[in-house]
């Protein structure tokens, strides 16, 4: 027991010797148990898990499905067809229809209907220097000899009733061809067409139509029964002449006419105008009217 206690003292005293001697700085002095720095673990910052950024899948902004674009079908345009202009090409002339021939053999006309028919176209011509015969054509036209009127500028006109043109003027001429075109005159004949073919043959009967050479007086046309010999060419003028002679006369010889007379078939077609009797022969001839009516159309449009 005592040993026990013995220790027990011896230690105590040691304790408190030490402790004095701690007390006067003497002995070691215990190394300060630092404390310890409590190192703040600092909290884990709680990191913040980022919520997830909605990743916002981008609404698909819906593109918009272009509403379909009507496509108008264009109703094409009717292109209109133009109306086809009338031609008036100027209008051109209508070519008379012809009326329709007769089969049956034509009645062979008597001098008085030829007279009848023709004769109120026979016109007296007249200038200061000399007398001739001429024909009224349509539009009142008259056609005579150049010989007859020129160089005159216009010449006196009298119908076979009387009718009286002191001043016609003269239209144009044709001197190769000995062809005259004067008026046109205002008279109430409708005048004569001159035939575009030739319808007499050779040996056909044919009349000739004039005024007979009296200077002392005009009256009335003559009509004499000819027949046809047969025609020639001029060939300077183009001009066909067409050759008669007297019926009923042995010598050939005719009443003496002036120039210009017409010649009419025996259906009572003009036939030749600007008839005449060549010197020292037996027949007289006239200018075709086939021949001359183109040169009579020219003159009227005037043209050379």
């Amino acid at each position: 027991m005592l040993a026990g206690g013995s220790r027990t003292s011896t230690a105590l005293l040691c304790l408190l010797v030490a402790t004095l001697l701690w007390g006067c700085g003497v002995g070691p002095q215990p190394t300060p148990t630092r404390e310890l720095t409590a190192t703040a673990t600092p909290d884990p910052t709680a990191t913040a898990t980022p919520e997830p950024t909605s990743t916002a899948t981008p609404t698909a902004t819906p593109t918009p499905t272009p509403e379909p674009t009507s496509t108008v079908t264009l109703t094409p345009t009717s292109t209109p067809t133009p109306e086809p202009t009338s031609t008036a090409t100027p209008t051109p002339y209508p070519t008379p229809t012809p009326e329709p021939t007769s089969t049956a053999t034509p009645t062979q006309a008597t001098p008085a209907q030829l007279a009848a028919k023709v004769s109120s176209s026979i016109v007296f011509v007249e200038t200061a220097a000399r007398r001739g015969s001429g024909i009224l054509i349509e539009n009142g036209y008259v056609v005579t000899n150049a010989e007859v009127v020129w160089p005159f500028e216009t010449v006196r006109v009298v119908f076979p009733d009387g009718s009286e043109f002191p001043d016609v003027p003269v239209t144009g001429l044709d001197l190769l061809s000995d062809l005259a075109v004067l008026g046109p005159i205002d008279s109430p004949s409708k005048g004569v067409k001159l035939a575009e073919t030739e319808t007499a043959a050779e040996d056909d009967e044919v009349f000739v139509i004039g005024y007979t050479a009296k200077p002392e007086e005009i009256g009335q046309p003559l009509v004499e029964q000819r027949v046809l010999l047969g025609a020639s060419d001029f060939g300077a003028s183009g001009i066909t002449y067409i050759h008669t002679e007297a019926k009923f006369r042995a010598d050939g010889s005719t009443a003496s006419r002036f120039s210009g007379w017409v010649l009419v078939s025996e259906t009572g077609d003009v036939i030749g105008v600007l008839g005449r009797r060549p010197p020292g022969t037996r027949f007289e001839v006239s200018a075709s009217s086939a021949d001359i009516l183109p040169k009579v159309r020219q003159i009227i449009a005037g043209e050379d």
